[in-house]
């Protein structure tokens, strides 16, 4: 499995600060913008995905509070003059396409229940149409009963209702009182954010707190089928875990919270912490399919600023763990990034992220265990023997142990180490393993000779949806036309235009020149300059046509800051 990139964080909880934006006051650009100067960085070090924060505006707009999970309407992302903390759909549009075109793919965060900011339960949305027009308005009937009230849905068959704990009010897409509509409206806007910026997947929010018909249901319509859905099932308890994948469709996964835990009081414990119960941990214990159906991480920003689970010493040995064992990988971004308030450990996860997408593959056989140190194998080509030293104090640990690498065959230790050694005429070896000193008490052991692999990079173009309607922020075509939308392309490439609907409806684009790319009635044309490309829409004289379009272009791999 490839190498999530959890591209979100907080730096502090109650009261919440979410990443850095303009509006602090200390020259930061939108989170948008971050990502996108560092989009090409992140997908050389091995990165195959990127996990966006929550991309709906928030009635907090850009305050430091607004971490995006209050949400208030699905279909507005941000504008200039109205953007969420992290930015606004043009931004946003820039950075999914620029993955695509680095081969790192982007995950958004959806969050189908809680929503924050209505009059008692009723939500209407300003849109271009006017005042309170715009699409999927909620009444009370939508919404879980939380109190009295004779017109509040009931709470859903949720997983865990005990911990079904509302933050602002909760949608009952299942068993809400409107027949069924928020179930298909949830669809629908999913189905909607997909294609206006072409994602690849998500993390979803709280699942426990889902109706597991709910999560069924949006995870295998349009766009989302297919494409990997990430519960956050915040359960450390294996068996219900894999309750809950058997329960829905193959494209989810979960977030391991027993692999989290364990980390936690391992990485915490130092020396007193019991390595064999690696052994049996997690979903990983349970066997290869369900290894390949969850996520382990080391932190997220719930855990980072909530206490909880935090970890606070030794973190690259937790990281060892999870970049060199089964299951799909997640690297929170305060631990990576060198940006200010983040802990700046990317030279040693991007070690770590090569070995996982060159060495890390295939079965595991747990070659040695004890209390403070533990040696395991993964059985794919070319093998990996990995070797993780939990003790603070008591300096390396030597053990001998057998391996499938055969007989007199030399081992490199990839992550730097340790030295080389060699295996006996029966395949077996001694290995030592350094101290727990900050994290770094593992090696990662495999044939001599790769290390000057370089990792491979996909490129693909972007396939974006634009979309014009009186309940919609951007307004239905116009005679004299109206903007659609902005992309950002690459120099000496070309763009198609699709038109999916609105009859009679042209389009025209324009570089950043202000210079005719795409003729109005065309549908196809090649950027000369690099930058910002104004997509128009124009109807029949006397009518007003709502329309969607889609813009196929090459998006650069690179950003400059003098570009943003």
């Amino acid at each position: 499995m490839s190498v999530i990139l959890q591209a979100n964080y907080r730096t502090h909880a109650n009261p919440t600060v979410s990443v850095a934006a303009p509006n602090d006051g200390k020259g930061d650009p939108w989170f948008y913008n971050r990502l996108a100067l560092d989009i090409h960085s992140h997908a050389q070090a091995g990165f195959k995905y990127f996990q966006l924060p929550p991309s709906m505006i928030t009635i907090g707009g850009p305050s430091a509070d607004s971490d995006g999970y209050g949400v208030w309407w699905e279909y507005d992302h941000g504008t200039e003059n109205s953007p969420t903390r992290f930015g606004y759909t043009k931004i946003l549009r820039r950075l999914t396409a620029m993955g695509w075109a680095n081969g790192i793919y982007p995950l958004t965060d959806w969050v189908p229940h809680q929503r924050y900011g209505g009059d008692n339960g009723v939500y209407r949305y300003d849109s271009y149409g006017g005042k309170g027009m715009g699409r999927f308005p909620k009444d009370p009937q939508d919404f879980r009963k939380m109190g009295s009230g004779p017109d509040l849905a009931p709470q859903d068959n949720v997983p865990d209702k005990f911990w079904d704990i509302a933050f602002g009010d909760e949608l009952s897409p299942i068993d809400d009182l409107h027949r069924g509509y928020s179930m298909e409206q949830l669809e629908k806007a999913g189905h909607w954010i997909y294609r206006c910026f072409q994602l690849a997947g998500c993390r979803s929010d709280d699942t426990k707190g889902q109706a597991v018909a709910a999560v069924q249901r949006w995870s295998q319509y349009g766009e989302m089928q297919g494409k990997p859905i990430i519960g956050e099932y915040a359960e450390g308890d294996p068996n219900t875990l894999s309750w809950w994948l058997s329960q829905v469709p193959g494209n989810c996964q979960t977030f391991d919270f027993g692999v989290k835990y364990a980390i936690r009081d391992m990485c915490n414990g130092g020396s007193k912490y019991d390595m064999t119960q690696l052994v049996n941990m997690g979903l990983m214990a349970k066997g290869s399919y369900w290894a390949m159906r969850s996520v382990n991480f080391v932190e997220n920003a719930d855990s980072d600023t909530n206490g909880f689970g935090a970890v606070v010493y030794n973190k690259m040995l937790g990281y060892a763990w999870i970049l060199t064992s089964e299951g799909w990988p997640c690297v929170y971004y305060r631990d990576y990034s060198t940006d200010r308030d983040c802990y700046g450990l990317k030279p040693f996860i991007d070690n770590l992220i090569w070995v996982h997408e060159t060495l890390a593959s295939g079965d595991t056989w747990w070659r040695h265990s004890e209390y403070q140190f533990v040696v395991y194998e993964r059985q794919g080509h070319p093998g990996l023997l990995v070797g993780l030293n939990n003790d603070i104090w008591g300096g390396w640990k030597t053990v001998y142990v057998a391996t499938s690498f055969g007989g007199n065959q030399k081992l490199h230790d990839y992550s730097g180490h340790a030295g080389d050694i060699w295996t006996d005429g029966n395949g077996g070896v001694t290995l030592s393993i350094p101290p727990n000193h900050n994290g770094l008490g593992y090696v990662t052991y495999s044939r001599d000779g790769f290390q000057n692999l370089e990792l491979a990079q996909a490129s693909h173009p972007a396939v974006q949806l634009f979309e014009g309607a009186p309940d919609l922020l951007d307004g239905p075509a116009l005679p004299l036309g109206i903007l659609t939308g902005e992309i950002f392309v690459e120099k000496g490439t070309d763009i198609t235009l699709a038109k999916e609907s609105g009859a009679g409806v042209d389009f025209s684009i324009f570089d950043a020149n202000d210079r005719p790319i795409i003729p109005r009635g065309g549908w196809k044309g090649r950027s000369d300059v690099k930058g910002w490309h104004a997509i128009k829409a124009f109807s029949p004289a006397g009518k007003s046509v709502p329309y969607e379009v889609t813009a196929t272009y090459q998006a650069p791999k690179t950003l400059s800051v003098e570009e943003l």
